[in-house]
């Protein structure tokens, strides 16, 4: 965010208009602000920089020509970046990815963001409500899982059996449920970090090649990090190593309640794994990402959550 009023004039025309934006685009990005966030913090640089009070929420869906203020000005602003970025303004909003098996193929399943009361069930015809649906009747949205599914298949889709939309059902919200606790505590360092080792472990276990080894040491690396940042939160120091073994049981004598060793034991793993030279098979690796996500999200609903600013 910038903390200072830029030398803007008030353009008058095409190229002063560009000119202007150009100059407000460098400097947010000099200031770090991701492409994402960079519309509206162009919107309110420029209203501010130029004393104009310009509201977010334009009366008319488009600019007329050669008019630069009030609300055409706002929509050009936003006009501007979207040509400029295009898609690399989306922002997802829910908790991550994660991947779910489907009849023994891993399919990246994207994370909702929800509020309030949502119903979840698993469908092989019925969709997802709309907020157009939802909305005007007061009652609680529906969500099909396997529409978060990305890019499934209607003929894979349509030939799932009860059994298997029960599973993958459970199996979302179990991820759905983990993922959400290590969001409500997210700004604790470490778990900020376990995150990302998850969201890495994801990328490896997804990507063509799988890179099975990277995938299993990140998901340790999670598992790890958020163990250590248990013992820290009862005012003890961790050891620094890499043992998830040895971090789990000293979280236990600080109040831990135990994680299932047999799955603490599928977590280990050397940083051979990394280089290749420990041996790795996808079951093993998607495994040990589940197994990650689940103890980070144990951990992660016992612990203090973070007083707000």
């Amino acid at each position: 965010m910038l903390k200072k009023k830029l030398p803007l004039a008030l353009p008058t025309n095409e190229d002063e208009f560009s000119q202007m934006m150009e100059l407000v685009d460098e400097q947010l990005r000099l200031a770090g602000v991701q492409i994402p966030a960079r519309s509206i913090e162009a919107w309110r640089v420029v209203s501010w920089s130029l004393g104009l009070g310009l509201s977010l929420f334009p009366s008319q869906a488009f600019p007329r020509p050669g008019v630069f203020v009030g609300d055409d000005l706002t929509l050009r602003i936003f006009q501007w970046f979207k040509a400029r970025y295009g898609q690399r303004e989306a922002v997802d909003f829910g908790p991550g990815l994660v991947a779910i098996p489907i009849r023994g193929d891993l399919w990246s399943v994207r994370m909702p963001r929800g509020w309030g009361t949502v119903n979840y069930f698993a469908s092989r015809t019925q969709r997802s409500t709309t907020p157009d649906y939802y909305l005007p009747r007061r009652i609680p949205p529906r969500i099909n899982v396997l529409d978060q599914v990305l890019e499934l298949p209607d003929g894979l889709r349509n030939a799932l059996s009860d059994d298997e939309l029960a599973d993958f059902l459970s199996r979302f919200m179990s991820a759905f449920d983990a993922m959400s606790r290590l969001e409500s505590v997210a700004s604790l360092p470490m778990i900020f970090e376990a995150r990302g080792d998850l969201a890495a472990a994801f990328r490896f276990l997804m990507s063509r090649p799988p890179h099975l080894g990277q995938a299993r040491y990140a998901a340790m690396q999670a598992s790890e990090k958020a163990l250590k940042c248990f013992i820290q939160s009862r005012g003890e120091e961790f050891r620094r190593i890499h043992l998830i073994a040895e971090l789990h049981q000293a979280a236990i004598q600080l109040g831990l309640t135990p994680i299932d060793l047999s799955l603490i034991a599928e977590l280990e793993c050397s940083a051979n794994a990394r280089y290749g030279q420990e041996s790795s098979v996808p079951d093993q690796a998607y495994r040990a990402c589940w197994l990650s996500l689940m103890t980070c999200g144990e951990v992660a609903k016992q612990l203090p959550r973070p007083e707000k600013p």
